[in-house]
């Protein structure tokens, strides 16, 4: 697999993902399912922070122009696939947290809450996977 076509594997992932989530999130926010209070943007606060630095480093770094580098071979393949399979796990995880939501006996801005704190350490191990992804591919 080219490092042009591993980009756009990931950047699909992400980008259907966060859009499906951005979606849900929307319409349980449109429908009052965090209040009409102060919690209101409970779904956006814990979602975008989550989401908007990974798809923000691959829109910024992948998508400016390809160059020779995207060309060739992914030179450190399960790199590659550890990056797929972290964020396919870290992305179904937060889909999995909305719709599950209705089996729990906590409210769902309880839930997001407890979620953040590992959710951002898998993200940091995704953000890393993906870095290094660039970095091994560019040397």
């Amino acid at each position: 697999m080219t490092l042009g076509h591993a980009k756009s594997v990931l950047s699909y992932i992400w980008i259907a993902a966060f859009l499906v989530l951005f979606a849900i999130i929307g319409l349980q926010t449109m429908f009052g399912k965090f209040g009409s209070g102060e919690d209101w943007d409970a779904g956006f606060s814990w979602f975008l922070p989550l989401t908007v630095p990974s798809l923000s480093l691959m829109l910024t770094v992948w998508t400016l122009q390809q160059t020779e580098e995207d060309k060739k071979e992914v030179t450190s393949s399960h790199v590659l696939w550890a990056a797929i399979a972290f964020s396919a796990f870290y992305l179904l995880w937060m889909l999995g947290l909305l719709l599950l939501h209705p089996f729990s006996e906590l409210s769902l801005q309880t839930q997001l809450r407890r979620s953040a704190w590992y959710l951002a350490m898998l993200q940091g191990i995704v953000m890393a996977l993906l870095g290094r992804l660039l970095i091994v591919n560019a040397v």
